[in-house]
């Protein structure tokens, strides 16, 4: 996956997650792979909060972002622990917090303890806390340039690249299944593979 996005946030139409919709789908047009998660659930026992999550839904499929946006809520009948946050900060590469009306950004600092990159609204409270060391969603700005400006804000960060690849190809599940598995099922075929790395040096 190239951009691993996260935001710490109950399912309110004040969060804006329309808006994030729309900026994984336009990173998607862009030819990259995305996951955003979103960690919070909608309120059952409020209609307005239900409303907007099936409103959210019905986005989601429209913009055909279903694999792409991610409700932790549909896959875990629990909340999210504080060590499963943190656990999935550190997996990710970059806040996104499209939030029109904040009294307080927390996720922004952690975001920013997290070493993430940081894309919000530019709306005062935010603005405040992460002052020039982000990427602002301005009202009126498409989604495409936003997206654009994302792309632009990762690449000027290499050790966010670094660490995917660290853990795209050093994660336990990675090993054990292109060197322990082989290792296990076909050792013949992983001895000759040696074998012939060690002649080709040699040479």
């Amino acid at each position: 996956v190239d951009v691993v996005a996260i935001t710490p946030a109950r399912i309110l139409r004040r969060k804006n997650l329309g808006v994030g919709m729309e900026v994984v789908a336009a990173l998607k047009k862009r030819g990259k792979s995305v996951r955003w998660m979103i960690t919070g659930a909608p309120d059952a026992h409020n209609p307005e909060s239900m409303k907007y999550y099936r409103m959210l839904v019905s986005l989601r499929r429209k913009l055909n972002v279903q694999k792409e946006v991610v409700f932790l809520s549909e896959r875990f009948e629990d909340s999210i622990s504080h060590e499963d946050l943190c656990a999935l900060y550190r997996l990710s590469d970059l806040l996104l917090f499209p939030s029109d009306r904040e009294g307080f950004g927390l996720p922004v600092l952690e975001a920013g303890l997290a070493g993430l990159v940081v894309v919000i609204s530019d709306i005062p409270a935010l603005r405040e806390i992460a002052k020039r060391d982000a990427v602002y969603i301005h009202l009126g700005d498409s989604a495409s340039a936003v997206a654009k400006n994302i792309i632009a804000a990762i690449k000027k960060r290499p050790e966010l690249l670094f660490r995917k690849k660290v853990i795209q190809t050093y994660a336990w599940e990675v090993v054990f299944e292109d060197r322990i598995l082989p290792a296990v099922l076909t050792p013949r075929k992983v001895w000759a593979a040696l074998q012939e790395r060690k002649s080709e040096k040699r040479k």
